[in-house]
């Protein structure tokens, strides 16, 4: 196989300008996110409606952890390009901790938005 191309989206937190969420898109440039997420790569584009409906300000740190890991398996779920392992990495706390996650490929169960609706989660 060639190489992966990566789009990540970049966050973090200082005194000066508190939460600031950056993206790197494919022509290289450095975009300041709106609406409180950044989202990159081929299955991005598949799941704005999901991220905007299920967004909310004030999630904690395990929320966040779990808000990323269903849109990546929500994207990864209809995105042919998409797949595999993915890797969740929360830098922050005390003394800069690294937590480091690897979430499994969704399979045969991989959710599809319309389920989560009659549901009564997700998007409405």
């Amino acid at each position: 196989k060639g190489p992966a191309l990566v789009l990540a989206p970049l966050a973090g937190w200082d005194a000066a300008g508190g939460a600031q969420i950056y993206s790197i898109p494919q022509g290289g440039s450095l975009m300041a996110a709106e609406g409180g997420f950044a989202l990159g790569g081929s299955g991005s584009m598949l799941i704005y409606g999901w991220c905007d409906s299920t967004w909310r300000e004030g999630l904690g740190r395990e929320e966040c952890c779990e808000f990323v890991a269903r849109a990546l398996e929500l994207a990864c779920a209809r995105d042919g390009s998409s797949g595999g392992l993915r890797h969740l990495t929360v830098i922050g706390g005390a003394g800069g901790r690294i937590d480091r996650r690897v979430l499994p490929p969704g399979g045969d169960e991989a959710p599809v938005a319309k389920a989560e609706v009659d549901a009564g989660g997700g998007a409405s």
